[in-house]
């Protein structure tokens, strides 16, 4: 996920950001991104690094309800869901990427239970809830 909170450091807007959070995509890998970035310009950029596809969290989970915060008068998109979103959806897709590796082996890949995925994902560090 970007948000504006990196721009000290990043760049003052979520493109600039993604372009440099970009720059860990390697080569022959899958990129998975969450739905509050700049997908073109990620994808774009997965493209020029040749990553071997890009997925959105939609693409691993299915559609999902809008995810948000509301406190007073004000909505906030909820990052925390985001993020154990982008956390499932990275497992699943760590799932199919040793299925693979060890159907080359013949060895027979384990797999998490969905439920075994959702009790993990809502674990939060302590040192998280800045």
């Amino acid at each position: 996920s970007i948000g504006l909170e990196h721009t000290r450091i990043l760049g003052d807007t979520v493109e600039l950001i993604a372009l440099e959070k970009g720059g860990i995509i390697k080569e022959g890998r899958p990129v998975l991104v969450g739905n509050n970035v700049p997908f073109e310009t990620l994808k774009h950029c997965a493209e020029e690094k040749k990553a071997s596809q890009i997925y959105q969290c939609e693409d691993l989970l299915g559609a999902e309800e809008e995810q948000v915060m509301i406190e007073g008068n004000e909505t906030f998109e909820d990052y925390d869901a985001e993020n154990s979103r982008i956390a499932k959806a990275g497992l699943i897709l760590l799932q199919f990427h040793l299925a693979e590796r060890m159907a080359d082996t013949g060895t027979t890949p384990k797999f998490f239970l969905p439920e075994t995925i959702e009790e993990g994902v809502k674990i939060r560090p302590p040192c998280r809830f800045e």
